[in-house]
């Protein structure tokens, strides 16, 4: 096919890259729960990652399905009611 670019190692780089990727991802996110030596309440810094993390993971569900309902909305308007 026109542009293909074939990997070299074919399926198995791919896999073993994209089990690289996601064991760094999850030792960051790992690491981020880990409150600093000098913190005076690693509790409480522990529950300010979380409690952000949180909130950033549902306010992108929150555009995501405004998004999907807007897109339903005008596919439905695009195709006129039926009659």
């Amino acid at each position: 096919m026109h542009g293909e670019v074939r990997i070299p190692g074919g399926r198995h780089t791919v896999v073993v890259m994209a089990l690289i990727g996601l064991a760094t991802t999850l030792g960051a996110i790992a690491l981020a729960f880990v409150p600093p030596a000098d913190e005076d309440r690693p509790a409480i810094a522990v529950l300010k990652v979380a409690g952000m993390t949180t909130t950033l993971m549902l306010a992108g569900a929150a555009v995501y399905f405004a998004g999907s309902a807007r897109a339903r909305r005008l596919e439905r308007l695009a195709g006129g009611s039926p009659q």
